[in-house]
């Protein structure tokens, strides 16, 4: 049965002056069938949902929550990445929510599908943040301070994962697609102008990733790429939990 979810169980957050538009959407789900009835929020807030059923059940997740990014040229593999952490950590009674930088082309069809992959995924909050249309590109205002807004006002889960912003301080992997040569070749520019990068994602190992002196894991491997999450961020979990017998990430 799905949980039921209502206005009641949502939070919402301002950001400085409306620089920054954050897009979220939240399911009411009917008994019996399933079905998402969406509701459409202005933007300029931030809109969350959560399972009352979860919030009552687990108090005692840590308050200051772990937060993890994943960043990487366009076509890189991070959006099917996220999909297959979140699935992989929720596999194992991780409870994840995520952080999305949308792009200013993406219209509000475009959110709400990428909204229910993640929720069908196992997604606990999806939160979308782009860049307000009516602001100059000039105008000075930081992801992290956005982050750190909506950090404060997410229900407390496990793990977050963020994806696309580069500026912030978390710790975060850098997906490189070794197929595309201009990717390998502007590697080392992004990883240097992303700060706290502590790992590459790829396909293959290349020598030109090995140069860069940082842990290369294979994109396929959502295990291990999980598990180095998990030990960067210092999330609080047993070590058989990536090793349940007869199940495997997709």
């Amino acid at each position: 049965m799905w949980p039921i979810m209502d206005s009641t169980t949502t939070g919402c957050v301002d950001l400085d002056q409306g620089a920054q538009h954050v897009v979220g959407y939240y399911p009411r789900y009917k008994h019996g069938c399933g079905a998402n009835v969406f509701d459409k929020q202005p933007f300029g807030r931030a809109v969350f949902w959560q399972s009352r059923a979860w919030r009552s059940s687990n108090p005692e997740v840590d308050k200051s929550m772990k937060a993890f990014g994943l960043v990487g040229w366009s076509g890189s593999g991070c959006t099917d990445l996220l999909i297959r952490l979140i699935r992989y950590y929720r596999l194992r009674n991780l409870l994840v929510s995520t952080v999305k930088l949308a792009s200013v082309r993406d219209d509000e069809g475009v959110i709400s599908m990428e909204s229910r992959r993640l929720r069908g995924a196992g997604c606990e909050q999806a939160v979308f943040l782009r860049p307000g249309e009516w602001h100059s590109a000039d105008e000075d205002f930081s992801h992290t301070d956005a982050l750190a807004a909506l950090l404060r006002k997410m229900t407390p889960v496990d793990l977050v994962l963020i994806e696309g912003l580069k500026e912030i301080t978390q710790p975060k992997l850098l997906l490189v697609h070794p197929k595309l040569h201009h990717q390998l070749e502007n590697t080392q520019l992004l990883a240097t102008a992303c700060p706290n990068v502590v790992g590459l994602v790829a396909e293959e190992p290349t020598a030109g990733l090995n140069a860069l002196d940082l842990p290369v894991l294979k994109a396929a491997d959502t295990g291990k790429i999980a598990a180095f999450i998990c030990r960067t961020c210092l999330v609080p979990v047993k070590a058989e939990v990536f090793a349940l017998p007869g199940q495997h990430a997709r």
